[in-house]
């Protein structure tokens, strides 16, 4: 007999190794994935295999399972307002800020001083109808430009007289035109008041 003729013995492949078992910890993670139809195909057929063998997990299965998938988060309305109110409040202070230096100036310049009288009610006028609350600031701002720009004045007279009288005289000059100022101010925010009630009451109606 010459080696050709010995028997060939077939080839056997070692054993595959068995896949080590799933921790209970990792089929609790993905149990919301499967319950939600979002987990692979192969991390639903894991987790299934391991509840078919862990009496623990298949309990807390069961009750996840009655919960329902969860909600879409909503978005939180109140934040959303708030950041709109900030933002539109930033632009009336812009807005008011520009309107009392420009009539700050004006009034310090002393030409064209009629327009005092439409620079102020209608700064207070536009934070009045996008705001109930910055408007108020603008009577008392204003009023306070006059006795700011009469602070020269009050030093010139305090050398010539006692700073008794000076103060009184100071006082005496500016309570009037810082009212006058206030006033039309209020009056802006007044029409606006009225406009904006007119606008909405129409509406309503529609």
């Amino acid at each position: 007999m010459n080696a050709n003729d010995l028997p060939i013995t077939p080839k056997t492949e070692p054993p595959a190794a068995a896949a080590p078992p799933v921790s209970c910890g990792v089929v609790q993670d993905l149990m919301p994935l499967v319950r939600d139809g979002v987990a692979s195909p192969e991390s639903e057929a894991m987790v299934r295999a391991h509840l078919d063998e862990c009496e623990d997990c298949r309990t807390l299965w069961e009750a996840l399972s009655t919960q329902g998938p969860a909600p879409a988060a909503q978005p939180d309305d109140s934040a959303v307002l708030h950041k709109v109110k900030a933002r539109v409040s930033l632009w009336l202070l812009i807005v008011v800020v520009i309107g009392l230096l420009l009539g700050m100036a004006i009034m310090g310049s002393g030409r064209a001083i009629g327009l005092v009288f439409v620079i102020f009610p209608l700064t207070c006028g536009i934070a009045r109808w996008f705001d109930d609350g910055i408007w108020k600031l603008v009577p008392i701002l204003a009023a306070a430009i006059v006795p700011i720009q009469s602070l020269p004045s009050l030093f010139t007279m305090m050398d010539y007289t006692t700073p008794a009288s000076a103060l009184f005289s100071y006082f005496q000059g500016v309570w009037m035109p810082a009212s006058l100022l206030a006033v039309i101010c209020l009056v802006g925010a007044l029409t606006a008041s009225l406009l904006r009630y007119a606008v909405k009451g129409k509406g309503k109606k529609q």
